[in-house]
């Protein structure tokens, strides 16, 4: 009897014990998900706001045969507004008479607004070459018939053995 209440008082100690160390393990990671957080709102610690640099200067770049900035592309709002945008998409142009999402429509004003060649340069590279001069081939050797008979019931390892011993022996000396 003493016993019992022996090890139902050590279990009562043990239950208090592993909650005060789980809200001190909550508490710890709820400080690492703040100091995350705040990171991540920090433009000079965050690496994707590099990314978002880089757009804003293409996007308010002149260049192309017009020297127009993508400012004057209309991404559904109105020419150079951006906010809202990416939400309503993909929906149909009038001007281009088709139905767009956000990277045929930026591929679409460059071609069209900025004047610049879109077309991948190694697209017509591959093109003009022969289809079996890109493509090599994928074993040396030509392919064999699966086999059939007594020999498909060999285990794989002693018919893989036979074919390495009868290519040695077609080999020259």
């Amino acid at each position: 009897m003493k016993r019992m209440i022996a090890a139902g008082a050590a279990a009562v100690v043990l239950a208090f014990a592993g909650t005060a160390s789980g809200q001190n393990a909550q508490l710890d990671s709820e400080k690492e998900i703040e100091r995350y957080r705040a990171m991540i709102n920090d433009p000079m610690a965050n690496p994707g706001y590099l990314a978002v640099d880089r757009g804003e200067q293409l996007w308010s770049l002149k260049r192309g045969e017009k020297n127009v900035s993508l400012e004057a592309c209309d991404l559904g709002e109105g020419p150079g507004k951006l906010e809202g945008a990416f939400a309503k998409l993909p929906r149909h142009f009038a001007d281009a008479d088709r139905v767009m999402d956000l990277e045929q429509r930026l591929l679409w004003c460059m071609e069209k607004v900025q004047g610049l060649d879109t077309k991948d340069p190694g697209d017509q590279a591959r093109r003009k070459q022969p289809r079996d001069q890109h493509i090599a081939p994928r074993f040396d050797e030509p392919r064999r018939r699966p086999l059939q008979g007594p020999a498909r019931q060999q285990p794989r390892h002693r018919r893989r053995r036979r074919r390495h011993q009868r290519a040695r022996q077609k080999q020259p000396a």
